[in-house]
C-alpha cells in the first residue's frame, strides 16, 4: 500500500510539473520570449526541485520521445542537394571537431585550477561527449561519475539557455514567429503518422545497432532518406512540436535539485566559469570558420556549439539557419569524439599518473 501511494504521489508530482511547465511556456510565448516551451519548463522544473527539495525523477523516455519528434521534423529538410553540399564541408567539420576537443581540455585546465580536482575528472567533465557516455568512462577510469554527469548536464543547460536566445535577439524573431517557421508545411494526419512511423523504425534500428543518440540520429537518418525519396510525409502540428520541447525542458531541469546544488556548489561555480570559457572559444572557432568558408555566422555558432545537438538543430530549424549544415557538423563531431573517447582519456589518465596529478 505504501509503495502504491508513493507511485501515485510521484505521478501527481510529475503531472504538476508538466502543467506548470506548459503554463509557464504559454506565458513566455505571450510575451514573445524565445523558445518559451523549452526554457520555461526547464527553469520551472529546476526551481520546483530546489524549492521543494524533491529531486523529482523524470523518466528518461520523455527526452527520447522529444528527440524523436524533433529529429523527425528536422529530417524533412534533408534533400539530395543538401547531402552533396555537406561533402564540401568535410574539412571544416573535422577542424571544428578537433578544435572543440582542444577547447574542452583548456576548459578542463581551468576547472582543475579552480577546484583542485584531478585531471581525468576535469577532462571528462569538460570535453563534449554527453552525460551518460562520459559518466560511463569515469567509472572505467576509477573516478567518481557524479561530478562528471553534473558538469556535462550543466554545460548542455548553459548552452541551451544562452545561445538560442542570443541568436533570436539578433534575428529579431519572437517565440511565436519561430514556432510558425518550425511548423510550416504541415500536411494531413496520414502524412504525419507516416513520418512518425518511419522515425520510430529509425530509432529502434539505431538502438539495436547501439549507435549513440539513437532517438535523434535514427529518426533523422530514416526521415532524411524518406524526404530524399519524396515519400508523402509532413511535419507534426504546432502542439506536437511544443509538447516535445516541454518534455525536453522538463527533463533538463529535473537534473538539478537543491541537494545536488549544495553538494556541488563550489564545483558548479567553477564548472559554469569553465563552460563559459569553452563556449567563448567555440564562438571564436565559429567566427574563424565562417570567415574562411563563407558559412553564415549564426549557422556556424550553432554548428560549433560544444554539445546539445538536439537543441541546436531545433534552433537552426526555427531560425531557418542552415539546418543541414548544423546537423552535419554535430553528427560528424559525435561520430569522431565518442568512438575515440576511450583512447583519448586513456592517454589522459596515463599522463596524469606520470605527472602525479590524479590525486
Amino acid at each position: 500500500m505504501r509503495r502504491l501511494r508513493g507511485i501515485v504521489v510521484r505521478i501527481a508530482e510529475i503531472l504538476c510539473i508538466y502543467i506548470w511547465g506548459v503554463g509557464i511556456g504559454y506565458l513566455l510565448n505571450s510575451i514573445r520570449f524565445p523558445m518559451p516551451f523549452l526554457l520555461g519548463p526547464l527553469f520551472c522544473t529546476m526551481f520546483w526541485n530546489i524549492l521543494y527539495q524533491t529531486g523529482t525523477r523524470i523518466p528518461v523516455a520523455t527526452r527520447s520521445a522529444s528527440q524523436l519528434l524533433i529529429s523527425s521534423a528536422v529530417g524533412l529538410n534533408i534533400t539530395l542537394d543538401h547531402l552533396l553540399m555537406l561533402a564540401g564541408f568535410l574539412v571544416p567539420m573535422v577542424i571544428v571537431t578537433l578544435l572543440t576537443v582542444v577547447a574542452g581540455f583548456c576548459a578542463a585546465g581551468i576547472l582543475v585550477k579552480l577546484t583542485r580536482i584531478d585531471v581525468v575528472t576535469a577532462s571528462l567533465s569538460s570535453v563534449p561527449g554527453g552525460p551518460v557516455e562520459m559518466s560511463s568512462l569515469a567509472q572505467k577510469y576509477g573516478v567518481h561519475p557524479a561530478p562528471v554527469a553534473f558538469a556535462q548536464t550543466l554545460r548542455i543547460m548553459l548552452i541551451v539557455v544562452f545561445i538560442p536566445p542570443l541568436l533570436f535577439s539578433f534575428a529579431g524573431m519572437s517565440g511565436q514567429a519561430g514556432y510558425s517557421a518550425a511548423t510550416a508545411g504541415q500536411g494531413g494526419v496520414t502524412d504525419v503518422l507516416l513520418l512518425l512511423a518511419i522515425a520510430s523504425v529509425g530509432a529502434l534500428t539505431f538502438v539495436k545497432a547501439r549507435i549513440s543518440t539513437p532517438f535523434f540520429l535514427g529518426p533523422l537518418a530514416f526521415c532524411g532518406v524518406a524526404s530524399v525519396a519524396s515519400l508523402p510525409i509532413a511535419a507534426p502540428p504546432f502542439w506536437v512540436v511544443a509538447g516535445a520541447q516541454v518534455m525536453m525542458g522538463v527533463w533538463l531541469g529535473s537534473v538539478f535539485d537543491g541537494d545536488t546544488l549544495v553538494k556541488f556548489r563550489t564545483f558548479a561555480l567553477a564548472a559554469i566559469v569553465s563552460t563559459m570559457v569553452l563556449i567563448a572559444m567555440c564562438g571564436l572557432v565559429a567566427l574563424t570558420v565562417s570567415e574562411l568558408w563563407g558559412i553564415p555566422l549564426p549557422t556556424m555558432i550553432l554548428a560549433s556549439a560544444p554539445g546539445s545537438l538536439t537543441e541546436m538543430v531545433m534552433t537552426a530549424k526555427i531560425l531557418n539557419e542552415g539546418v543541414v549544415i548544423v546537423t552535419g557538423f554535430h553528427v560528424i563531431r559525435l561520430f569522431l569524439i565518442l568512438p575515440s573517447a576511450p583512447y583519448l582519456f586513456s592517454a589522459t589518465a596515463r599522463l596524469a599518473r606520470r605527472l602525479g596529478t590524479t590525486e
